[in-house]
């Protein structure tokens, strides 16, 4: 018998290798097809063919979003709860987060989608996360609260620890690090009693960027170092990366620019083979940090501007912690160009492209 996730790819190469005959087969059945692909896409967008994935949801984002229409036409609201859901992450990859968040909104208030299950309180909170990442705390904060009501209606733990991690994050963006340790640690009680390892990364990684808010930098080094080495086990180049570009800011704010180079190129190479342009954009922030150490104030410049470009481009905002770092490490650029000088070479960056920018933080 196929496993859940190997059922999934079956369906969705299925779907693939039938795209003439779906155009003359009952509309149900293309829908269901097309929920089969964007769930086993998601499935692997961490894996060996995550590019390949990719470039099908690209070319048939079209398709894909009439699909969804079908779904809430016909008032399928679980369903459409799982398509958005999965079809969020590549919304993201292509600079459509805006499109994310209405197609999220939308499918949450179908009737038929208001059930209080854990698929309705997952949802919920990637839709917190993604408000959360537009700058919108307020949304984010409702949609969190939402979902942690429901985990509690059902008892769920995991719903109950996650909703939790969106709380925290919001705390973590006011500076308010006893409530994002409050509830990072209550999420991790949780996670441990259900003896979950990879649900406990969440929790501690949030614990790692207060400490790293708060220059607490051997709290932050310890748990960063824990997340990555997990999520190395476990195969998780995603959070690998993530976490390598996190724990080089804390080598940063040490003073250790060599090292942290280093980890922002690891980082980097892991992001292109996952041609993630969110992960990408994100380590021209470190490449610019580690010039600000390292008294190149005109390069720094340089790539805050491209950082600039990238992240209007994508439609989010920087993460808490990367945003403090970015006001560390700007404000010490600025003082070593002085401020006319570092808006000048600034706006220039902005015309950069981000493998541009990339390839010259990395000389």
């Amino acid at each position: 018998m196929l496993q859940p996730l190997a059922l999934l790819a079956f369906l969705a190469v299925s779907h693939l290798g039938q795209l003439s005959a779906q155009q003359s087969s009952p509309p149900q059945q293309r829908v269901l097809g097309d929920l089969a692909l964007v769930e086993a896409a998601f499935a692997q967008r961490n894996g060996a063919e995550a590019a390949t994935w990719q470039r099908r949801i690209r070319t048939d984002e079209q398709d894909l979003e009439r699909s969804l229409d079908w779904l809430i036409q016909n008032a399928r609201g679980e369903q459409a709860l799982r398509f958005v859901d999965a079809m969020n992450f590549f919304w993201i990859e292509l600079g459509e987060s805006q499109k994310s968040r209405e197609r999220f909104a939308q499918v949450l208030s179908m009737p038929t989608a208001s059930t209080p299950t854990v698929l309705r309180a997952k949802v919920l909170y990637d839709a917190g996360v993604l408000a959360f990442r537009l700058g919108d705390e307020a949304a984010s904060q409702k949609l969190n609260d939402e979902s942690l009501a429901i985990g509690n209606q059902l008892k769920d733990k995991p719903s109950i620890a996650t909703a939790l991690i969106g709380l925290s994050r919001i705390a973590l963006r006011h500076h308010d690090y006893a409530t994002v340790r409050r509830d990072a640690a209550e999420a991790l009680r949780i996670r441990q009693q259900l003896r979950d390892t990879v649900g406990e990364m969440s929790p501690i990684h949030m614990l790692a960027a207060a400490a790293r808010m708060s220059d607490e930098n051997g709290d932050a080094r310890k748990y960063y170092e824990l997340t990555l080495g997990v999520y190395g086990e476990q195969g998780d180049k995603s959070g690998v990366a993530g976490e390598l570009m996190n724990l080089a800011f804390v080598h940063l704010h040490e003073h250790d620019a060599d090292w942290a180079a280093r980890l922002f190129q690891e980082s980097v190479s892991i992001y292109r083979e996952l041609q993630s342009q969110e992960g990408l954009a994100w380590n021209i922030s470190g490449y610019a940090a580690v010039a600000a150490e390292r008294h190149q104030g005109a390069l720094a410049a340089r790539l805050y501007g491209a950082l600039d470009t990238a992240m209007s481009k994508l439609g989010i905002v920087l993460d808490p912690d990367d945003a403090l770092d970015l006001d560390r490490y700007s404000d010490m650029a600025r003082q070593q160009l002085g401020g006319v000088q570092f808006d000048a070479v600034r706006a220039e960056g902005r015309r950069m492209s981000v493998d541009e920018a990339l390839s010259l933080g990395a000389k």
